[in-house]
């Protein structure tokens, strides 16, 4: 049978569109398997994961010093602080704390505090405070460049401190209210525990990697003594001396620097 060269060509043709159409799902596959490699793999996996959902869990070690305030910071020196917090992220910005800590402080009460004679009472203070709150990290793509590289952040959160006070020596306390001679004894040890609520903030530069992070935080602490409205002393009632009784209420500030790592 004879066939003509232009029904051949058309022949041809056919048959090399349909080779085509047969190698052409070879290749999507290939590319296919091309991506679920690089998808698959940990690093990558992770780094991912860190840009799109950012951090998931710190870990801070923190020091510095504590400070008291009201009729408490006219007794207590500025004290040494430690603390250690815990932050698990729920996104970006979104984070629960859990931390705790340890500060000292000196205590005395004296006649430049109480405005009384015959009262010599000096103390060391331990404090153990245990924290749970709520952070918010500001979504640094939402930032200024200058401000984004401070990693700066917002708490507020609730508190239990534990609070020992040691007496040193025999004290005086012939000039004190009778509460407080009974309170401060000869080498006595008086435990209490306190409600409390904290607010600040910080911030975090990044020294390595987005790993590791130094930073800055503040806290102010409004504590619920038990003991708060307790008299130490009734100065006496002059012309020349208007000041009023010193009594054991006082809030709390924590200045701290801050040693973070990022998992």
């Amino acid at each position: 049978m004879f066939i003509s060269p232009a029904r051949l060509y058309r022949s041809l043709f056919v048959l090399a569109l349909t080779s085509t159409a047969l190698i052409a799902p070879k290749t999507h596959a290939q590319a296919y398997d091309d991506y679920s490699d690089f998808a698959a793999d940990p690093v990558l996996l992770d780094n991912e994961a860190s840009e799109l959902f950012g951090r998931f869990f710190q870990n801070s070690i923190l020091i510095g010093t504590g400070v008291f305030t009201g009729d408490l910071g006219a007794a207590n020196s500025a004290g040494f602080q430690l603390g250690m917090r815990f932050v698990f992220y729920f996104d970006k910005v979104w984070g629960i704390e859990l931390g705790t800590g340890y500060g000292r402080h000196s205590t005395l009460y004296d006649f430049r505090n109480t405005h009384t004679e015959q009262v010599e009472v000096a103390m060391t203070t331990h404090l153990i405070p245990f924290h749970l709150g709520m952070r918010y990290g500001f979504d640094p793509e939402t930032l200024p460049r200058g401000f984004a590289t401070m990693n700066p952040y917002l708490a507020a959160g609730a508190e239990i401190i534990y609070r020992s006070e040691r007496v040193i020596g025999e004290p005086t306390t012939e000039g004190m209210t009778a509460d407080a001679q009974t309170k401060f004894g000869d080498f006595d040890r008086i435990n209490s525990n306190a409600l409390a609520v904290n607010f600040g903030g910080g911030i975090e530069f990044d020294v390595y990697k987005n790993r590791m992070l130094l930073g800055f935080d503040m806290r102010y602490h409004v504590v619920f003594w038990p003991d708060a409205q307790m008299k130490l002393a009734d100065p006496p009632s002059t012309t020349s001396d208007t000041q009023t009784a010193l009594t054991r209420s006082g809030g709390y500030i924590t200045v701290m620097g801050s040693l973070t790592y990022n998992y």
